[in-house]
């Protein structure tokens, strides 16, 4: 609704368009639209972006359900599979290839935190995993001596003991 009260309406004569199955806010101010037909529209800055198949490279043009997470992800549920795009749309990052209806994260008063993502999958019931991290996890293959890892908000921080009286020296 505008100042004045009146409603606006969006693609209502686009026989393409399909209809709007899920809505998401991101972090730039944007509203995503996931749509049965025509893929994803987001509406930023008084402007219609297009995100579909055949110039984004998303899994599919029907968008069950659009949701965004706690670091500012948006995700898709889709015939497909589920996505991410950490670039507002320009890529897309496979989570899963399941045929998925719904998406729901967790909440922090929930029972499981904003680390969980639920699924509805069709037919087969519903899935539950914690979400992957912004960063990748650091796997060690080999450490040649005893380490202590202590997180940090922006990094992990490595101390690696030589002695049991070494205070230890810090790697990042």
């Amino acid at each position: 609704r505008d100042a004045r009260g009146n409603w606006h309406t969006y693609f209502g004569n686009d026989p393409n368009f399909g209809n709007v199955f899920g809505i998401a806010a991101d972090a730039q101010g944007g509203i995503w639209f996931g749509t049965n037909r025509s893929g994803l529209r987001r509406y930023i800055n008084n402007t219609w972006e297009t995100i579909d198949v055949a110039h984004n490279a998303v899994l599919s043009d029907i968008v069950m359900d659009v949701e965004s997470d706690k670091f500012g992800r948006i995700w898709i549920a889709t015939p497909n599979g589920v996505a991410y795009t950490t670039d507002f749309g320009q890529t897309w990052e496979t989570h899963s290839t399941m045929d998925t209806l719904d998406i729901e994260f967790g909440c922090s008063t929930c029972f499981y935190d904003e680390d969980h993502v639920w699924f509805a999958l069709k037919d087969q019931g519903i899935g539950h995993v914690r979400i992957p991290p912004v960063n990748p996890i650091v796997e060690f293959v080999s450490v040649p001596e005893l380490v202590h890892l202590r997180p940090h908000p922006e990094r992990l921080l490595v101390t690696a003991f030589q002695g049991a009286l070494d205070a230890g020296r810090h790697l990042e």
